[in-house]
């Protein structure tokens, strides 16, 4: 069955695609949720409004992925780590680490999967992450180890 989708559902599409899928996923979940219409000729002429509108809903998302690329670009985090003699750490500094500081000294809520460190970081010191935002935005984050006492 053709369908138009009216929502962006997950592993599918985006709004205004047209998809081919079974009738009873259709039926069943897909129009009943109303994320769907069937591909009619006439539906067909309404996708290019809903382009026009996705157009605009990506330009927006990247035009708020440029602003908070450029603030994450000027921030910086600190995280606190267990570390003995020299600097070493008794563990490593993980993704989930660096967006829960984010999160708590500068209330910016990041995906952990799309927080990337410059190989593995168990020195106490400078270190950069790089943030994947929306499409090929891509932020760069200075993240500052600190060691803690045992």
């Amino acid at each position: 069955m053709k369908v138009i989708l009216l929502k962006d559902v997950e592993n599918l599409g985006r709004v205004g695609d047209v998809k081919e899928v079974s009738a009873g996923y259709a039926r069943n979940f897909l129009l009943r949720q109303a994320m769907v219409v069937e591909a009619t000729p006439a539906q067909l002429k309404r996708i290019d409004s809903l382009k026009v509108q996705r157009k605009k809903e990506d330009d927006r998302r990247h035009a708020e992925a440029m602003t908070l690329a450029e603030r994450i670009g000027t921030l910086s985090v600190t995280v606190d780590a267990r570390a003995g003699e020299g600097g070493k750490l008794f563990g490593t500094v993980t993704t989930a680490d660096v967006v829960a500081a984010l999160k708590a000294q500068h209330a910016i809520e990041i995906d952990r999967r799309n927080v990337e460190l410059d190989g593995t970081v168990r020195t106490v010191g400078d270190h950069t992450a790089s943030i994947k935002l929306v499409g090929q935005v891509q932020a760069s984050l200075k993240v500052e180890v600190v060691a803690t006492e045992a």
